[in-house]
């Protein structure tokens, strides 16, 4: 229920319904103003939700809320870096690096980053299904040695992920690393469960810096509100359901 709920709500498919309405309404004399109103919506809509300043707005407020783990000199205690995954697909044809999405790919690179610096700690890959499995896959082809990797492919969300590795590491320190819009939800989730991970957002996306071109509606920008508003709706459901 909440997924069709969240499905209208996101700004390009309500755009795309609003349009398609619009179009639809056209065809018949009798409802031309009804028409031109919803195509006027829709063009409203594209304006709002596609301009990079209030699409970088939304985001921002989210990816803001936990600083980057910059500093690692200080966790040379902590032996266990936990990745939630993205989305990834197996591919024979494809590089193991075109497998992934730009969200896993830049989770993975920070994973790297961390586990460089901290050689004695394992990295432990949650997710769904084959995703996870895809994602060691490139690591291990990035010089990650594979006895360093662990999966956990029973999750289908950030809730059952933050179940299924509480679950696997007990009481455990670890580093928490996903992008920077989904830490919110995915920390409110491992507190639920009684864990206090170390976050390790990346994947940053708003701009601090603005431009002229950010005054302009794009699919872009149009695309980080649909991001904005999906963990926006996220974090309200899992209020509502007691899971954050």
């Amino acid at each position: 229920m909440a997924g069709i709920i969240k499905l209208f709500f996101i700004p390009s498919n309500l755009i795309a319904i609003v349009f398609l309405s619009g179009i639809l309404f056209l065809l018949f004399k009798k409802t031309r103003r009804i028409s031109a109103g919803l195509l006027s919506a829709g063009l409203i809509l594209y304006i709002f939700f596609g301009t990079g300043i209030i699409s970088c707005w939304l985001l921002g407020n989210l990816e803001t809320r936990y600083p980057p783990l910059n500093a690692t000199a200080e966790l040379k205690g902590v032996r266990e870096v936990v990745v939630l995954a993205g989305y990834a697909e197996a591919d024979p044809a494809l590089p193991p690096s075109s497998e992934v999405n730009v969200a896993s790919a830049f989770r993975l690179l920070e994973t790297i980053r961390i586990s460089n610096s901290l050689p004695e700690a394992k990295i432990l890959i949650s997710g769904g299904k084959d995703v996870p499995g895809v994602m060691k896959k490139l690591l291990v082809s990035l010089g990650i040695p594979e006895s360093r990797i662990a999966v956990e492919n029973q999750s289908s969300n950030t809730f059952e992920s933050a179940v299924q590795v509480t679950k696997m590491l007990k009481e455990k320190t670890f580093i928490l690393v996903t992008s920077a819009g989904h830490m919110p939800r995915a920390m409110g989730s491992f507190k639920k469960q009684g864990m206090n991970p170390i976050p390790a957002p990346t994947h940053f996306m708003s701009v601090k810096k603005f431009r002229l071109s950010h005054c302009l509606p794009s699919p872009l920008h149009l695309g980080y509100s649909d991001l904005a508003v999906h963990e926006y709706f996220g974090i309200i459901w899992y209020r509502l359901t007691n899971r954050i």
